[in-house]
């Protein structure tokens, strides 16, 4: 099979070419050494993860032959499944359609298709439960530990063996594409969009921390709030103004170097990272996607992160709001700018905070 996460890209750039059947964005080229940068900010995974048993229990090792079958996300809530080595109905290698359709895919089920197998794995209950979904896109981003260099896999493996260096899917549809709905690979961390009637790999879920109310929510005029991080963003790109009612002239566009100097010059501020940057995304928009009411005039194009490409530190994560990717992009290329900061113990609450 095709590998699908081995091209650095993004599908609204103009340089492409075909990687499986997905166009991507092709590095041109490596930036020389950039020994004025400053030491860039690296997402880490932390040891948050609970090993579960067969009846969702917390898992004691008794022997090599009981293996743990589920993982608990400590942090978000989640409840992760945990693919077989051997061969069976949850075996790491299947594959699967994104939807009910003449199969491509190889796997221990009749129908080769997400749908199938999520059924088929409520059916047994998996850890004591049948309500496992597929993912969104984000939830499944939660995984990657963008600091594993490829080929991968960019996860704990430690809490999540058998994982295959290549792409997954999510529940998230692409919305420029009926088609078509999003994933993540595990070589490098790449989301992208895929046509659903393609072959992939699955990870089921089930869970969540319970956070009710809209996530994101007016700070004040020029700021707004994500309710479940408590993170504060300019609405305004760099080179924008609050004018009291949207975001005026222009944003502008910098290298990487120029843009931490400019928010090292405006700390707190800060740049975010790919994670952080990646849930302001609207995946049910494009062109842009993002709300326009809560970040108007944002660029169509992309916006430097704080994470750089764990394979080679030269290239540097970026997203792109006009469709919602991330891509590498060397350090040396021009990308917009939103800058972020931590929330405070005294104002991490939005409940009385203005809300769109």
């Amino acid at each position: 099979m095709q590998p699908f996460d081995h091209c650095y890209g993004s599908k609204s750039q103009n340089r492409s070419v075909t990687c499986g059947r997905i166009i991507v964005r092709v590095i041109l080229g490596l930036a020389s050494a950039l020994t004025t940068m400053n030491t860039p900010a690296i997402e880490t995974v932390h040891a948050r993860f609970t090993k579960l048993d067969s009846a969702g229990n917390i898992w004691r090792k008794v022997a090599a032959s009981e293996p743990w079958l589920c993982v608990l996300d400590n942090k978000t809530g989640l409840v992760w499944e945990i693919k077989s080595h051997a061969a069976g109905l949850r075996a790491a290698r299947h594959t699967y359609t994104g939807y009910a359709t003449a199969s491509v895919a190889r796997c221990a089920t009749p129908s080769c298709d997400a749908p199938g197998y999520i059924a088929a794995v409520n059916a047994t209950r998996l850890c004591g439960a049948h309500d496992w979904r597929l993912p969104t896109r984000e939830e499944l981003r939660s995984l990657v530990d963008y600091t594993r260099p490829y080929p991968g896999p960019t996860i704990d493996t430690d809490f999540f063996p058998n994982t295959v260096a290549n792409f997954y899917w999510s529940a998230t549809p692409d919305a420029s594409d009926t088609h078509s709905a999003w994933g993540l690979g595990f070589a490098y961390g790449f989301d992208y969009s895929y046509p659903r009637e393609n072959a992939a790999y699955l990870r089921l879920v089930r869970g969540g921390t319970t956070l009710t109310g809209i996530r994101f929510g007016m700070d004040e005029d020029s700021t707004v709030r994500d309710r479940h991080t408590g993170l504060i963003w300019q609405r305004c790109s760099v080179g924008q103004r609050w004018n009291g009612g949207t975001c005026a002239d222009n944003a502008h566009t910098m290298s990487l170097v120029q843009a931490r100097d400019h928010a090292q010059q405006h700390a707190p501020w800060r740049l975010p990272t790919l994670t952080e940057l990646s849930n302001t995304v609207d995946l049910t928009r494009h062109s842009p996607a993002v709300n326009p009411t809560l970040f108007p005039n944002t660029a169509l194009r992309s916006y430097w992160t704080a994470t750089p490409l764990a394979s080679n530190a030269q290239l540097q994560w970026c997203v792109n709001f006009m469709y919602g990717d991330s891509y590498a992009d060397e350090a040396i290329a021009s990308a917009y700018v939103r800058l972020v900061r931590d929330a405070t113990p005294d104002n991490y609450s939005i409940s009385n905070s203005k809300r769109d």
